[in-house]
Formats: C-alpha cells, structure tokens, sequence
C-alpha cells in the first residue's frame, strides 16, 4: 500500500504540497527505514527543491529548511543506492 500512495505523490507540486509531501517522508522513513529506497530519486529532488528554489524563499520557513538538511544528511545520504 505505501508504494501505491507513494506513486501517485505529487512530488512537483507548489511549495505548501512539497512540503507535505517531505513532511511524511520523514514519518514513513522513521515509522520503518529502507521504505522510501525505491522512491529515493525523486524524494531526493523535492528535498533539494525547498532548499533551493529561489520562488520558495518566503514560503518555506527556515526551522523547516533545517530539518530538510537534516533528513538529507540523516537519510538521503546514508542510503546505499546514493554512494
């Protein structure tokens, strides 16, 4: 069932969506680790799209930025399919 929710994520929505969608990544990812491997890339992208994209600026809070490093530091690259 989480493969199936995880397929139809709008993973390149706008900024309130991708935030979402980041927000309950970091939940699949501490209720059962190794659940987000076969959707790494494009969380991965989504991750790095709220700390990058100039047109979010304002509407990403910095606390949530953080915590987006964090997952990607903590997750992202601690997965063997990025090394």
């Amino acid at each position: 069932m989480f493969n199936k929710v995880m397929s139809v994520v709008p993973f390149e929505a706008d900024p309130t969506e991708n935030e979402t969608v980041i927000k309950f990544c970091m939940n699949a990812n501490n209720l059962a680790g190794g659940r987000l491997e076969p959707h790494m890339e494009r969380v991965t992208l989504t991750a790095l799209k709220i700390l990058v994209d100039s047109r979010l600026k304002e509407d990403i809070d910095e606390g949530f930025k953080l915590l987006t490093v964090k997952f990607i530091k903590n997750v992202i690259l601690t997965d063997e399919t990025h090394k």
